[in-house]
């Protein structure tokens, strides 16, 4: 990643390894174009990656692999076609990369109606959150505070752990839009309990 967008990466890790359920460690990557721009999936394990993905409408795209109530593995893709320019502050870039990492953790929004709840989390159309909030902890706090003896890097049908969901014609279903239009879910359904989906945030 670029050094502003690494600056922003590093603010979200610290951000998310706040939460008591978390223990979020950076690794590094190849920094090739090529590599950024492909962002392929780690069983296991998730990814955030930036390039100029292009003119394709959306400023950030999160992917997870889930396995029943299990996330497998997930990639978060920031488009710099639009979050480099100058109509995207850092507080805007750094709200995009907070949310879509937040997303692959399994999170939701908070709210559906765009009201500003000061998390990253929230429909905010300023995109004026850089952080998390006490609320979003407390989600985490829900979701990984248990042991049930699954694992997720166990064996994944070809089909699923390959799937090539980069292209918006291959996100599946789309499921929800929040009220602006401006979030919007996609389910791709694999049977056997096995799903991509796919969080966007479309530019304005």
């Amino acid at each position: 990643m670029p050094d502003v967008t690494i600056r922003h990466l590093d603010v979200a890790i610290a951000d998310w390894d706040d939460a008591s359920v978390m223990n979020v460690a950076k690794e590094a990557g190849d920094s090739s174009l090529k590599t950024r721009k492909r962002c392929a999936t780690v069983t296991g394990k998730v990814r955030a990656c930036n390039a100029a993905y292009g003119n394709n409408g959306w400023l950030g795209v999160a992917q997870i692999w889930a396995k029943g109530s299990h996330i497998v593995k997930g990639t978060a893709k920031m488009n710099d076609f639009y979050l480099a320019s100058p109509s995207y502050t850092a507080t805007n870039r750094q709200h995009v990369i907070c949310q879509e990492i937040g997303h692959l953790w399994g999170l939701d929004h908070q709210d559906e109606s765009g009201a500003d709840l000061n998390t990253c989390m929230d429909y905010s159309n300023a995109l004026d959150n850089p952080h998390p909030n006490v609320h979003d902890y407390e989600q985490l706090d829900i979701i990984y505070n248990h042991l049930d003896g699954s694992s997720t890097v166990a064996a994944l049908p070809a089909g699923f752990a390959h799937a090539d969901v980069r292209a918006q014609a291959n996100w599946g279903k789309q499921v929800f839009t929040a009220a602006d239009g401006r979030s919007v879910i996609f389910v791709r359904d694999f049977g056997r309990d096995l799903r991509v989906v796919t969080h966007v945030i479309w530019a304005r």
